[in-house]
């Protein structure tokens, strides 16, 4: 009797393991598996900007050339275009963990007026990708493993945040965490310019 019920499901277990090997073949044929479908965990590639500016301003950020964290150019970063806030951070920093999503509510609100650039310093692009990913930040990102422009710019710590004007003047800077009026103010002076230079030396809040 066990052997007839054995040989009774054979037919039946054949039967579904075709019907499932045809719907993989389908799906892999379709171009669309499901593991490759757009999701929401991972914005758009952060999309680095060309230089602006034929040669460094003076008063400006170090020339340094800075990898792009998505795949893309390296930017010449004395030459990037303004107004522009350049906030310093890494995956490890709570602060700089803080501030993010303040940062991208800037970028979205401000409607391009002024550029949000994040450099992630001393960190692992591995890391750092995952991080923006999960807090959803949109905005440029560069990719600084070694620390050079934390150096040239003698920053205590991160998070660090410079503002750039139109002509790439450095026009306000702060230590420590943003807060959202630090990030108002932040972008009002890369849009006013050397008049409303502010700059200020916070710790970690």
């Amino acid at each position: 009797m066990s052997r007839h019920i054995v040989r009774g499901r054979v037919p039946l277990l054949a039967t579904f393991l075709t019907g499932l090997l045809t719907a993989l073949v389908s799906g892999c044929a379709s171009g669309t598996p499901q593991r490759h479908a757009p999701t929401t965990a991972r914005p758009a590639a952060h999309e680095c900007a060309a230089p602006s500016a034929p040669a460094a301003p003076a008063g400006g950020l170090p020339a340094l050339r800075i990898a792009c964290l998505d795949p893309g150019p390296a930017v010449d970063i004395a030459r990037l275009p303004g107004p522009a806030v350049v906030n310093l951070w890494a995956s490890w920093c709570y602060p700089c963990q803080r501030e993010m999503p303040l940062l991208q509510d800037a970028a979205e609100r401000d409607h391009g007026a002024v550029r949000i650039v994040g450099v992630n310093t001393n960190d692992q692009v591995g890391s750092a990708l995952s991080f923006v990913a999960k807090v959803g930040a949109r905005y440029e990102q560069l990719s600084d493993p070694t620390g050079q422009l934390a150096r040239a710019l003698n920053a205590p710590g991160l998070p660090y945040t410079v503002s750039i004007d139109a002509a790439g003047a450095v026009v306000w800077h702060q230590a420590g965490v943003l807060t959202e009026s630090d990030i108002v103010a932040a972008v009002r002076a890369a849009q006013r310019g050397p008049a409303a230079d502010r700059p200020q030396t916070g710790g970690t809040r």
